[in-house]
């Protein structure tokens, strides 16, 4: 309850974009299975894949 899985911040940023920003691969994980969408981009035009340093994580996010 209270906030929605795609909600967006002052920056456009979802819970999975930071999740992935902060290479928070549990977090990614969980948020994948709720339904969070992986293909929106924040304000400056970046998908959570776009976010994270790590390889695994922007296959993942990418769909692979």
């Amino acid at each position: 309850r209270g906030a929605r899985l795609d909600d967006q911040d002052n920056r456009g940023r979802t819970a999975l974009m930071i999740a992935a920003e902060l290479n928070h691969e549990a977090a990614v994980d969980l948020l994948l299975a709720r339904g969070a969408d992986k293909t929106l981009k924040d304000k400056q035009g970046k998908t959570a894949g776009d976010l994270t340093s790590l390889t695994a994580l922007r296959e993942k996010l990418a769909g692979r």
